[in-house]
């Protein structure tokens, strides 16, 4: 699974502005763009220490708010969720690596089997849908035989 990390506390709230909208200006703020940016980020960098939480700890969130559907309106609200996200991440971690050879061992069965169909639908399959093509291609194993 790929996590993209900001580098900088300033590419993470950008990167939090862009899937959340968090932030206070506007088009009608009387402060430019880049100074009510610098603002945020100054609050940002304030949560990080009192929290005690890291870059990668709210990128973790910011990825498991969103597969989760969770409505972030400011950042205090995914400062809470690390907990929570660090466990589901480390969670999928551990699956991600197993469904993926479970993927390829089915595609190479449905090779060797002359389903080229099944092969090339099981190795473009994503991670979302693992499961369900997995179980799908193995129903229609246990038909064929």
């Amino acid at each position: 699974m790929n996590l993209h990390v900001p580098a900088t506390e300033a590419a993470l709230y950008d990167l939090l502005q862009m899937r959340f909208g968090i932030g206070e200006w506007g088009p009608d703020s009387k402060d430019p763009w880049f100074r009510a940016r610098m603002l945020e980020i100054g609050k940002l960098k304030r949560l990080m220490k009192s929290r005690r939480v890291t870059i990668e700890d709210l990128a973790i969130a910011t990825w498991y708010a969103e597969q989760d559907g969770r409505p972030i309106s400011a950042t205090w609200q995914l400062a809470k969720l690390v907990p929570e996200a660090r466990r589901e991440f480390t969670r999928v971690q551990r699956v991600v690596p197993d469904l993926r050879q479970q993927l390829d061992a089915a595609a190479a069965d449905a090779w060797n089997h002359g389903d080229d169909g099944w092969a090339s639908r099981l190795f473009t399959a994503d991670l979302g849908s693992a499961e369900a093509v997995l179980s799908q291609y193995r129903e229609h194993r246990s038909r064929a035989r």
